[in-house]
């Protein structure tokens, strides 16, 4: 259960915001914001999946869009782990 909303930044970067009630793989929002981390993104501070998170949720959710991104968010995390 969640919303899309469609937005241009004021470069004219268009992007795409999901608010999601619960995430595949993570639960509530209450029990995913807890490890939710906050970012800059677009001239706003907005709350967001970090990356172990992201990682669970995509391979929960089971899709190939979402298996095939796994190597490289993975690759992101052991990086950021060295």
């Amino acid at each position: 259960m969640g919303m899309s909303s469609s937005s241009s930044s004021a470069a004219g970067a268009r992007f795409c915001t999901d608010l999601l009630a619960e995430v595949t793989g993570l639960g509530s929002f209450e029990e995913v914001n807890r490890t939710a981390v906050t970012v800059d993104a677009f001239g706003r501070r907005v709350r967001t999946l970090d990356l172990k998170s992201l990682i669970q949720s995509k391979r929960a959710a089971g899709r190939d869009k979402d298996l095939n991104v796994l190597p490289e968010l993975e690759g992101l995390l052991e990086a950021g782990e060295k």
